[in-house]
């Protein structure tokens, strides 16, 4: 079952906020849009406060990474038909939206670059 190997992800977004990505459930929630989707669940972790911050409900693709951590104390996500940057506070940042299934995403060295492929 190769097109699960991506339940959870992790990734900061500065010193003190954690992002944790997991399926919230062992039912796997299906969208009506081209291609399979599920939701994760998103939440942002102070970790010097030991609190939740915030909490999102996101619809991934079933195959494949989502997250992809950015230099800045941001990350990438594919959310949807869209790619999106979020910072710190899991504000958005920037919205791509795509025309077609993402085809891959490829990280610079520096976290600062991305390579992304739609097919035509």
């Amino acid at each position: 079952m190769y097109h699960f190997d991506r339940e959870a992800a992790l990734a900061y977004l500065g010193e003190n906020e954690l992002l944790f990505t997991f399926n919230p459930h062992e039912l796997i929630s299906r969208v009506g849009m081209s291609g399979s989707w599920r939701t994760v669940r998103a939440v942002l972790i102070d970790i010097k406060k030991q609190k939740i911050e915030r909490v999102e409900d996101w619809q991934v693709p079933d195959w494949g990474q989502y997250l992809w951590p950015m230099a800045g104390n941001q990350v990438l996500a594919h959310v949807g038909k869209q790619l999106r940057v979020y910072g710190p506070g899991l504000k958005l940042q920037r919205v791509l939206t795509l025309n077609g299934p993402l085809a891959f995403v490829a990280v610079s060295p520096s976290s600062k670059y991305f390579a992304v492929g739609v097919p035509a």
